[in-house]
């Protein structure tokens, strides 16, 4: 039994299911260019792609995990795979990879994850900027990998991702990569970063709602909010409706406390630039407090942000990306 990956499935497994993978992967990767190497052709290339792709779903980090991975499942995959040859060696894998354009392999990839969030109902997606760990090598000149993805935390998959040159980039990003997605009807939540007019505007086009962080980067605005639910706080929020919410969560070794308010943007004076917003209806803070054991509060930072749709200001919860 190769370590890590469980048991050989058994061939009982659900050949149905496992007829629609091959036939959702041959969509998507059999007529991308098949790199040759030499006059050898013992294994197909779809079957490689394909054992790759669950090979890192399931965790492996290299050419040898790939290989481990389709020997302990060799079985469950010759139910829907050509492999007269049994497993590909990791050596193979390597060389496969190294011809085949990385373009064509993104393009396929991204296709391919996106005929499957078709048949999704997301109703959330999370935008956020990354740069991957221990990807700058100093020694090589190699600078860090940054990247912009967009992430379904309801089914734990990653919908589209956009390489970056560098981290100050990222905003050139975020349209591009809103481009790849199905918007329609999701909430789409953005750090500061993504506080801009234009992405609000094509999140809006294409049948979407934003959450928006609003901080330092739209600093005239963030003062005026902030500064509202400033006195609108001291005065006890006396004549205000507002929607609000609070969580605690304990976990290693310190409980944290948030608090949200969500208030109809009708009710605050005239916010800078409010007319380019288009849509905007609420406008939510968002308290977070953290208590380490054995001592005291620790107030963070007031995190004011506004949302679009009213779908926020009706039902904030601790399902809402909120503070991240």
């Amino acid at each position: 039994m190769a370590k890590g990956f469980g048991r050989p499935v058994p061939n009982t497994h659900n050949e149905r299911e496992a007829q629609i993978l091959k036939k959702s992967v041959l969509n998507h990767f059999e007529h991308r260019s098949v790199p040759r190497v030499g006059s050898r052709t013992d294994h197909n290339f779809v079957a490689i792609v394909t054992i790759a792709i669950l090979a890192v779903i399931a965790g492996a980090d290299g050419f040898v995990a790939i290989e481990t991975y389709g020997k302990a499942k060799q079985q469950w995959l010759e139910t829907f795979l050509d492999l007269p040859h049994g497993i590909p060696s990791h050596d193979t894998f390597g060389r496969v990879f190294g011809q085949l354009a990385p373009q064509q392999l993104e393009a396929g990839f991204l296709s391919w994850v996106g005929s499957i969030t078709e048949s999704l109902d997301i109703e959330l997606i999370h935008i956020d900027g990354k740069t991957a760990k221990g990807s700058y090598d100093r020694k090589n000149y190699h600078l860090a990998l940054h990247s912009v993805s967009a992430w379904s935390s309801e089914y734990g998959l990653v919908l589209a991702q956009q390489k970056v040159e560098s981290k100050s980039n990222e905003i050139t990003a975020v349209p591009l990569l809103l481009k790849l997605l199905n918007l329609f009807g999701a909430v789409v939540t953005l750090d500061a970063m993504g506080t801009q007019i234009d992405i609000a505007r094509q999140i809006l086009q294409a049948g979407g709602d934003y959450v928006l962080a609003l901080k330092g980067n739209q600093g005239k605005l963030s003062q005026q909010v902030a500064g509202w639910f400033a006195i609108a706080q001291a005065m006890n929020w006396q004549g205000i409706e507002l929607s609000d919410h609070q969580t605690v969560e304990a976990s290693h070794h310190r409980k944290e406390t948030r608090q949200v308010w969500a208030v109809g943007v009708s009710q605050l004076p005239p916010l800078l630039d409010r007319a380019q917003w288009e849509g905007l209806t609420s406008v939510v803070m968002v308290k977070r407090t953290r208590q380490l054991w054995n001592m005291g509060h620790h107030p963070d930072s007031v995190l004011p942000q506004f949302p679009v749709g009213g779908w926020l200001a009706a039902q904030p919860g601790d399902s809402l990306p909120l503070g991240c």
